[in-house]
Order: structure tokens, then C-alpha cells, then sequence
């Protein structure tokens, strides 16, 4: 499982049906919510765990890659 972010900005009518609509077709487990509120609208933040979504290694960069586009100046 991979811990995930999804944050939501509008009118509170619109941030409720935006989060319904994501809670009723992507089966996570909610671990945090947070919400603030500016003028008229208001954020809210979820921080979720995500069954679908396949945790994966970290990738080494190393050395920066060589260019493997040809070069234009040559014939």
C-alpha cells in the first residue's frame, strides 16, 4: 500500500461532491483530514492509504545519462 495525498478547492457544495464521488469509486482507508476555509471557499486534504497502488523502490539516479538522441550536427 502507498500512502497518497488528494486535495480539493472550491465551494463547499463542490468539495463534497468531489470527495463522495472519489470515496465511492476508490476503495482506500482515510488515515487524515484537514480542512481550512478562505472567503467562500474551502481545501480539504486527504491523506489516504491506497491499495492499488504498488509501493515501489526507490531508483538509484547515479551518474547522469549520456545523451541517446543523434547529434544534429553530424552527417
Amino acid at each position: 500500500m502507498a500512502m497518497r495525498c488528494m486535495i480539493v478547492r472550491g465551494l463547499v457544495k463542490e468539495v463534497e461532491e468531489e470527495i463522495n464521488k472519489f470515496l465511492s469509486t476508490h476503495p482506500v482507508r482515510v488515515l487524515h483530514i484537514a480542512q481550512s476555509e478562505t472567503s467562500n471557499h474551502i481545501c480539504v486534504t486527504l491523506l489516504f492509504d491506497d491499495p492499488d497502488s504498488v509501493c515501489r523502490p526507490r531508483i538509484d539516479r547515479g551518474a547522469p545519462r549520456k545523451n541517446t538522441l543523434p547529434d544534429e550536427r553530424s552527417p
